[in-house]
């Protein structure tokens, strides 16, 4: 009996051993998982992180160049159109003076001074927009009004800008985005909203930085917001810097929203 109730304790001990073992390895197969989990995880979390700043990168790139582009293509337009014109008038009235010495008062003089006054002014604010080329110089709200009183200057239609705010603190390079974010949304404006007017505001509060433009016009229609490339560079662009692009028709026209988060996480 002794020798059956020996051999009963040893069987119990063994299970109690291989019942521990089991216990233990799977403990050590679970860590293991959670480990190759985790270790997963972090991997494709780095490798996600890399590539995210890898295209925020590559959109500054592509940011800069286009605002160089669309700098310079404005600057040639403006030069072209715009200054040549006033010039030409100007070397016309000269004429006018050379080949008719009577003609010349303090009238015609005063119309001639004007004339190459308003030459330079528009040569003034033009040198002014290509230093959009050099962005990190300027803030966004000095651009901004660059841009409007540029158009202004055209006299197809008048460009209000209702700042609200003194808030500068965007993070780096976030401000060039939102610069370029505008431009395009002006640009869709000109081409197919038929406006005579367009307002941008910003404003601010305790969450957002909000930067509304709206034309007056016939707007765009939803299909175009849907489909048009500038469009989902627009959106795309407003994801990179955290911050939510919405559209809405209203009458008259379209109201464009971008709202910048204060706390930007990068």
């Amino acid at each position: 009996m002794f020798y059956h109730w020996h051999f009963m304790e040893s069987e119990e001990i063994q299970h109690l051993i291989l019942l521990f073992a089991i216990v233990v390895i799977s403990l050590i197969i679970g860590l293991v998982i959670i480990f190759t989990i985790f270790n997963s995880r972090k991997n494709k979390f780095i490798a996600k992180s890399i590539r995210d700043k890898f295209n925020f990168q590559n959109e500054i790139s592509k940011v800069k160049l286009e605002t160089k582009d669309i700098t310079v293509n404005e600057v040639s337009r403006e030069l072209h159109d715009n200054i040549g014109q006033i010039l030409a008038v100007a070397k016309m009235q000269v004429n006018i003076f050379k080949s008719k010495p009577e003609t010349i008062n303090e009238k015609t003089l005063a119309e001639l001074e004007k004339i190459i006054g308003k030459s330079i002014d528009e040569i003034r604010l033009l040198t002014r927009l290509t230093r959009l080329e050099a962005f990190d110089k300027i803030n966004l709200h000095d651009a901004i009004s660059q841009e409007l009183e540029r158009i202004n200057l055209l006299k197809s239609m008048t460009c209000v800008f209702e700042n609200k705010t003194d808030f500068y603190q965007f993070e780096n390079e976030h401000e060039l985005f939102i610069f370029r974010i505008f431009q395009e949304a002006i640009s869709n404006i000109i081409k197919h909203a038929q406006t005579d007017k367009i307002l941008v505001t910003a404003t601010l509060d305790e969450v957002h930085y909000t930067l509304s433009i709206r034309d007056f016009g016939i707007g765009m229609a939803s299909d175009h917001l849907k489909l048009g490339s500038g469009i989902k560079n627009m959106e795309n662009r407003a994801k990179l810097i955290n911050s939510v692009l919405t559209f809405e028709q209203v009458q008259p026209g379209t109201l464009l929203t971008l709202k910048y988060p204060i706390k930007n996480e990068n």
